[in-house]
């Protein structure tokens, strides 16, 4: 199912979804020309599977500057183009059943994100990028205009 709530609120800025519960089997999809800071907190995927990657998500804004997201598990970001983006918020606190599926798709949402100028990223997101040997070595750092990085403990 393809679901995209936001594609007549052309001159949206902010938006902001939290405790949303969306169907494993849907695809998300937040297109809005002038959205200019996005959060995604408790964001419920309703799966048999907790690492099942049938919920999809597209997010596809030309002039974002901030982006936060909470969640407890990565989400598949089937395209993630957020060019003008300075600030992010990375919160993934939850690592278990993380398999490598879950670090895909891990990795895939950081290489969207490659335009930040400013990331906070939660020390519970970390360790899941560390959970799997070797996996690391074999990416470069996604963010190519990177001038502030931090870490935090997670709540």
């Amino acid at each position: 199912m393809f679901f995209n709530p936001f594609e007549n609120c052309l001159h949206l800025k902010e938006l902001r979804l939290h405790k949303c519960s969306i169907s494993g089997k849907a695809v998300l999809n937040i297109s809005c020309p002038r959205l200019v800071n996005l959060v995604l907190t408790d964001l419920k995927v309703h799966t048999r599977d907790p690492v099942d990657d049938k919920f999809k998500l597209i997010i596809l804004a030309p002039q974002p500057v901030s982006f936060s997201l909470t969640l407890n598990r990565p989400l598949n970001f089937t395209a993630l183009h957020l060019p003008a983006l300075d600030n992010v918020e990375i919160q993934i606190l939850s690592p278990n059943n993380f398999k490598t599926l879950s670090f895909s798709s891990l990795i895939t949402m950081l290489q969207g994100l490659r335009y930040a100028r400013s990331v906070k990223i939660c020390s519970k997101t970390i360790e899941m990028l560390t959970m799997i040997p070797g996996a690391l070595e074999k990416q470069s750092c996604p963010f190519s205009r990177l001038k502030n990085e931090d870490f935090e403990s997670c709540r």
